[in-house]
């Protein structure tokens, strides 16, 4: 059992679809990624073992996709603040 952290990247491409609208700049977005994680190895050999980790991973400062109508935001899509993670991995010890 433990806690991880890490970062989180995301890239925005917009396009219009239609005449009147004004797409923003593309770019790159971060997010901070915390959560708790559980992991399990199974010892295969001496030097090997198969590990597996599950986790629940909590984005914060994912980004909003939507639109600005009249100097307003219109929210399109908030995205899951909250994703399950499962890995599975092989482990060589020296």
């Amino acid at each position: 059992m433990g806690l991880g952290a890490g970062v989180a990247g995301f890239w925005r491409r917009t396009e219009a679809r239609a005449a009147e609208v004004e797409p923003a700049a593309s770019r790159r977005v971060a997010a901070f990624v915390v959560g708790p994680a559980v992991r399990v190895a199974w010892r295969l050999r001496p030097a090997l073992a198969l590990e597996a980790a599950l986790s629940g991973e909590v984005l914060l400062g994912r980004p909003r996709l939507g639109y600005a109508v009249d100097g307003g935001f219109v929210l399109r899509e908030d995205g899951a603040s909250v994703r399950p993670r499962l890995g599975v991995g092989m482990v060589i010890f020296p």
